[in-house]
């Protein structure tokens, strides 16, 4: 369980949940949320994170990247206090709100 903003985050289950909602992941949304969430607040370059999700297991063509995070955006915008962020001729970066 990975605690993110006002969410929980249980990479096993493949699931996030808050007090509002919940979601289920794809594998490859799950992978794709786990590396982002063990980098949480620092800016990772494309390449990067090509070769860390997708790594030897298929080749990711385009904007197939580009689709999975608008897809974790869209689950991920029920927390104001998370965002990926496109930073611009970089990659992304997840920027999370701890609560205190």
């Amino acid at each position: 369980m990975i605690s993110l903003g006002t969410s929980a985050f249980d990479v096993c289950k493949q699931t996030i949940k808050s007090s509002n909602f919940e979601e289920s992941l794809t594998y490859r949304e799950n992978k794709l949320l786990t590396y982002l969430a063990e980098n949480k607040n620092q800016v990772l370059p494309r390449k990067q994170i090509v070769s860390k999700v997708w790594g030897n297991e298929g080749v990711i063509v385009g904007r197939g990247l580009d689709m999975f995070i608008s897809r974790l955006r869209n689950i991920l915008k029920h927390d104001p206090k998370l965002q990926i962020k496109n930073i611009h001729g970089v990659g992304y970066r997840l920027e999370v709100i701890n609560l205190k």
